[in-house]
């Protein structure tokens, strides 16, 4: 992750002069703003509502698994089903896509209950 602290002086200066610094900063030159080049896929909480996308997916595919079991008959099954279709298709698309990422970032996994989940 490629961030860059950006302080400028002005800011520095009113901030270092306010009476309540010390209950905003602990830093000792004021408030730091720090900026992100990375898009905000690729952050952490992106990499969160991922996976969360993933497992509301997951859950979707096991809902409509249990109505096409339910009304096994052929028109009963269509709507379901073809939903279901679209459902796997999107998250075959968005597995895909956080495992390239994760390999690219090339940080250690750590094992989770669907998957590994990288640091």
């Amino acid at each position: 992750m490629s961030l860059r602290p950006s302080s400028p002086s002005a800011l520095s200066r009113s901030c270092n002069a306010c009476a309540r610094k010390n209950d905003c900063t602990d830093s000792d030159n004021g408030r730091e703003i720090i900026h992100s080049f990375e898009s905000w896929i690729e952050t952490q909480a992106g990499k969160f509502y991922r996976v969360l996308s993933l497992t509301l997916l997951f859950l979707a595919t096991l809902i409509l698994f249990a109505e096409i079991f339910r009304y096994p008959t052929l028109p009963e099954v269509l709507l379901p089903g073809s939903i279901l279709a679209l459902v796997l298709t999107r998250g075959q698309s968005l597995v895909r896509e956080l495992l390239v990422r994760q390999i690219r970032d090339g940080s250690e996994s750590v094992h989770v209950a669907f998957g590994s989940r990288r640091l």
